[in-house]
């Protein structure tokens, strides 16, 4: 279970931040819809996410520094998490940008919720499942 987990997990990160890579201005404007951090604070998010993204999903699918990754995926997973709250709280009307120009398909917030609290779980799965070397 926790192969395939880590596989998934993984996998899900590579293509979340590939896709946010691909066009890292729509990154840097939803970052900025959210109303939480200052102009550059959006503008560093939207660059470097990506990459923080593809780094941990790489990790994961190579088995490379895994219950660090797991870490990093579960700690972005709960900011994702919290920041999909604030959206709600605040009645804001924005699409996640988890998957870049695919995140139509997450428009209702539940559905955002849910896919971070699946990375979440599956994150706890990992780093609970591999031992440290």
């Amino acid at each position: 279970m926790t192969l395939a987990a880590r596989i998934l997990l993984g996998v899900v990160l590579l293509a979340a931040g590939a896709l946010k890579a691909a066009d890292p201005s729509l990154a840097v404007m939803t970052a900025g819809a959210y109303g939480i951090l200052p102009a550059k604070g959006s503008l560093a998010v939207g660059f470097l996410l990506p990459g923080v993204e593809i780094a941990a999903g790489a990790a994961l699918v190579t088995g490379l520094l895994t219950r660090g990754a797991a870490l990093l995926a579960g700690a972005l997973s709960v900011v994702f998490l919290f920041v999909t709250g604030w959206a709600h709280f605040k009645s804001l009307d924005i699409t996640c940008g988890c998957f870049g120009p695919l995140s139509r398909a997450l428009e209702a917030r539940w559905a955002t919720a849910l896919v971070d609290l699946a990375m979440l779980a599956g994150s706890v799965v990992v780093w609970r499942g591999t031992r440290e070397r």
